[in-house]
């Protein structure tokens, strides 16, 4: 589950960043899990 979860976060980093949202997913995801 916490793969499946990390991988979730890293494609919604990658789609928010190329949205214009650098390090919303990037900060909150990790941060979060760590």
């Amino acid at each position: 589950m916490s793969e499946l979860l990390v991988d979730f976060i890293t494609s919604l980093d990658g789609y928010a960043s190329g949205e214009g949202w650098p390090g919303f997913w990037g900060l909150e995801g990790p941060e979060y899990l760590a």
